[in-house]
């Protein structure tokens, strides 16, 4: 019975501390809010929902590498809101760090996941635009550089033949002799 009761008391305290946590990262806080879930990740390492307030706090102070590892980790959850929203969040990361495929995968992902999210869909769409509009815009560079390339390749062919032209008329003018 104490057992029960001692665990009743730290699930309270424990679910407290995160809307602390939340309290705080929805208030702008970061520094507070990370701290939070950092004593909560020390004392419950595998409760997903602090992973995803570490990871997203982290994310929020460009602290990259963190928020990877932490929103990685619970993108495989059992819950499929949760898995959604990490989802989404990488997907905020990669594109953030210019990492389009893999900013539009984890938006596609987070949308299978949750197809009611409005969020990811409008990413998912307006990230696949820029992609198809930077590729046509790598396309026209890559031809405008071609037909560069063609002008400058046939103004050096034509200034070999008017060198070739001048040498042979210096030739001619040679064995022409005026006596």
């Amino acid at each position: 019975m104490l057992n029960i009761l001692i665990f009743f008391f730290l699930s309270i305290s424990f679910s407290i501390c995160q809307d602390d946590g939340l309290d705080a990262y929805n208030s702008g806080d970061m520094i507070k809010a990370r701290n939070i879930y950092e004593k909560l990740y020390k004392k419950v390492p595998d409760n997903e929902a602090i992973k995803f307030g570490l990871g997203t706090t982290a994310f929020r102070q460009n602290d990259k590498n963190t928020a990877k590892e932490f929103l990685g980790s619970v993108k495989n959850s059992n819950d499929p809101i949760l898995a959604s929203k990490a989802f989404y969040n990488l997907g905020e990361l990669f594109t953030s760090e210019d990492d389009f495929e893999n900013g539009l995968l984890m938006y596609k992902k987070a949308i299978i996941l949750n197809p009611n999210d409005k969020d990811a869909k409008i990413n998912y769409e307006l990230l696949k635009r820029k992609i198809q509009n930077q590729d046509k815009q790598n396309q026209d560079e890559q031809n405008k550089k071609m037909q560069a390339e063609a002008i400058l390749n046939a103004l050096q062919k034509k200034e070999q033949i008017n060198q070739k032209l001048k040498i042979s008329k210096s030739k001619t003018r040679n064995l022409v002799k005026d006596w």
